[in-house]
């Protein structure tokens, strides 16, 4: 093994394609509601793909929303009907970065259709083609349906919307309070009506196919911020839908490399290329680095980002679509700190601007709070302040005012919060379930999980104290911090491996939760014994662990019964608590369970789970009976009862874990770069690790 500082090296030709991250070919069955369609962006408006071979929804241009169904199907064939949602015969998704390509055979006809987004407007280009593989012609109808729900606010309801324009094959509707513009055309002539009592308005085709030919439709739909330019969008994507559509896949290529390349005008920092002999290994870094760059917001595709967004499309049943989450974002904080530290920084310091106990994030667009107080918000500011300064080496923006005040005196304050919600015997009282999980009845009030944040909070803010001169306030914190972690321990229920959380009347509810698992363990595991860490260990991999996923909480849990939710409770685990496992595992000792449990030797395992595309919000445990897609636990769909997203920016957590916890690599605060590359199975090859200003490679590892 050998690590070396060096300069950028060229190795861009050894890189992945975008393209060749493409998802499985995934057949399935339109009635099985647990699959969840793909979905795609243009790193500012985005949809997820619909339960036919056309159909989208959830689009949206922030502040533009048409996020309802769009684009639904029906298809008559010589006189027979069948609804797009009802057909009987089995359809496979294929996900690309830059598109969606669905095929079936639908009444005797070979049915195919591509989805994008367009790189150079907010506008979805849509291709059906029907081929007829009979000896005689087919006398076709297709009738394709949208939802005139146009509106500028998330929460409210669509405004009144008119017809503007009609002649034929486009139709433009007016939202009338601001002037917001949809508009949708096709390259064939349609019959069109407008059913405001249904909430619809239909596109009618007839066409006859001939044996052996093919008929195409060619869609766009546009949002735009008023008529003229809806216009000038849709008739320069109909003119020229075929280069518009390539141009989508080129731009995605450009991008992706971007993000292995300095000073590329997209990013403001770059990542290492990784290099290995582990197929799953290989696949698990870079899909997870494709999430990343689908949570980029930027108003012009492949520019700097002004935003990383917490997760996509829009969905009236889920989080707004412009929120942006302190924990999801903490997730990801060690590798956007190397990727784009600049927007790192920003993003913390629009945090900092904003009041970070008056909701669970901001609104990128308007700075302001979002929802209902999320108890991890202290230990998550801490936490990306952490990340950044010590991938960056970035010491002064500790000293950096905000809102009056040094960041590190802000931090001071989030590192004491637990005081304003803390009673005698030391522990912060959280509050109810929608400050937490919110979709577990029991997990409230005093939980071991954040009450052990804020032992790791007091002890690296005390750093750095340290670090800036204030001795008495580095000591005060140190002492907190040991108070805090016995506090914690009266927590833990003894020959269990999980704890309770203390109710307001003192009484001990015992909740077998992940989230108390990988968080005390990561926060405060030197204050616990080693019978305590082994119980803990023995709990996760009798009661949480499956074969491709996890459970987030214990089927023998009594609330498994409260919800459906996928990411919290019994049915499965949010995106990154098995990231989060994973790194714990390696801490206490079992690296090889780790690397088995990805999959690596293994016929399947975590990895596999990126064969159905970019990581979503969650996915089902994936044993026995629960649902598997392309060999894995299958993704939570975004539909009720699940709505989970189907992409999510804390899927970025997996190439941080393989960096740090299984190559070795730790920049320790205020100390020098560590190094030090674990014996592997298999051969890797890191290069163009760029830390602190210092490009290094590794290489060797595993293969001496």
């Amino acid at each position: 093994m050998h690590v070396t500082r060096t300069e950028y090296q060229d190795r861009l030709h050894k890189l992945p394609s975008a393209e060749s991250l493409r998802s499985d070919a995934i057949t399935v069955e339109l009635k099985d509601r647990y699959y969840a369609p793909p979905a795609l962006t243009n790193q500012w408006s985005a949809l997820v793909a619909g339960r036919d071979v056309l159909s989208y929804s959830g689009f949206a241009a922030p502040p533009i929303y048409q996020d309802g169904t769009q684009g639904e199907i029906a298809l008559t064939v010589n006189g027979v009907r069948e609804e797009g949602r009802d057909m009987a015969a089995p359809l496979t998704y294929t996900w690309y970065p830059g598109r969606i390509e669905r095929q079936c055979t639908w009444l005797g006809l070979s049915a195919s259709t591509r989805t994008a987004l367009s790189v150079q407007a907010d506008a979805v280009l849509s291709e059906l083609i029907l081929e007829n593989p009979g000896d005689e012609a087919r006398d076709v109808e297709v009738e394709v349906r949208f939802t005139p729900d146009l509106r500028t606010d998330w929460m409210g309801t669509p405004e009144p919307a008119v017809s503007v324009d009609h002649d034929g094959n486009r139709v433009y509707l007016v939202e009338e309070k601001t002037g917001a513009c949809a508009a949708v055309g096709t390259n064939q002539c349609a019959a069109v009506e407008h059913r405001p009592e249904e909430g619809r308005l239909l596109f009618t085709f007839a066409a006859q196919i001939a044996p052996g030919k093919c008929w195409r439709l060619q869609l766009v739909h546009v949002l735009a911020g008023s008529y003229g330019e809806a216009r000038h969008v849709l008739r320069g994507h109909l003119a020229d839908f075929a280069p518009r559509f390539e141009e989508v896949q080129r731009a995605w290529e450009k991008e992706w490399r971007s993000a292995f390349t300095p000073n590329s005008g997209s990013f403001s920092g770059y990542l290492p290329v990784l290099e290995t002999s582990e197929p799953k290994l290989n696949r698990l870094y870079y899909m997870s680095i494709m999430n990343l760059l689908y949570c980029k917001r930027t108003r012009t595709f492949g520019t700097p980002a002004l935003v990383y967004a917490t997760g996509m499309p829009s969905s009236q049943l889920t989080f707004a679509v412009t929120s942006s989450f302190l924990w999801d974002a903490m997730m990801v904080s060690g590798i956007l700190s190397l990727l784009d530290p600049v927007v790192m920084r920003h993003q913390l310091e629009d945090w900092l601007e904003s009041d970070i106990h008056q909701g669970y994030g901001i609104d990128f667009l308007s700075g302001k709070p979002l929802g209902f107080w999320y108890a991890v918000n202290d230990y998550a500011l801490i936490h990306m302040a952490y990340q950044y300064v010590r991938y960056t080496g970035d010491e002064e923006w500790l000293t950096k005012k905000i809102k009056g005040k040094p960041v590190f005196e802000h931090l001071v304050e989030s590192a004491d919060y637990w005081k304003h919600i803390a009673d005698g015997d030391g522990l912060a009282d959280y509050g109810e379930k929608e400050n937490l999980l919110e979709c577990v009845s029991t997990y409230t009030h005093k939980v071991a999980s954040f009450n052990a944040a804020n032992v790791w909070n007091a002890r690296t803010v005390a750093r750095f104290a340290a670090r800036l001169g204030e001795r008495e306030e580095g000591e005060r914190l140190q002492r907190q911090a040991e108070r805090l972690a016995q506090a914690v321990n009266t927590l833990y229920l003894d020959g269990k491996g999980f704890f309770a959380c203390k109710q307001p009347d003192g009484s001990l509810v015992p909740v077998r939760h992940c989230l108390d698992f990988f968080t005390v363990l990561q926060c405060m595991g030197e204050d616990l014994t080693a019978k305590q860490r082994q119980e803990m260990i023995q709990f996760f991999l009798e009661e949480l662990k499956t074969t491709t996923w996890m459970h987030a909480l214990s089927p023998l849990d009594p609330d498994t019964a409260f919800s459906t939710r996928t990411d919290h409770q019994d049915d499965g685990a949010y995106t990154t608590w098995p990231a989060y496992s994973l790194e714990v595992l390696i801490q206490e000792g079992y690296f090889g369970e780790a690397l088995e449990w990805i999959g690596i030797g293994q016929e399947a395992g975590l990895a596999d789970v990126t064969r159905q595309g970019p990581f979503g919000q969650a996915y089902f445990h994936g044993d026995g009976d629960s649902p598997r897609v392309a060999g894995a636990a299958a993704k939570a769909p975004m539909e009720w009862p699940e709505i989970e997203k189907p992409v999510l920016i804390s899927g970025g957590k997996y190439a941080q874990v393989i960096l740090e916890a299984i190559l070795g690599i730790d920049p320790v605060l205020y100390e020098e770069v560590s190094l030090k590359p674990r014996e592997l199975p298999f051969t890797v090859e890191l290069t163009n690790l760029n830390l602190r200003g210092e490009n290094y490679v590794l290489k060797g590892i595993g293969g001496e």
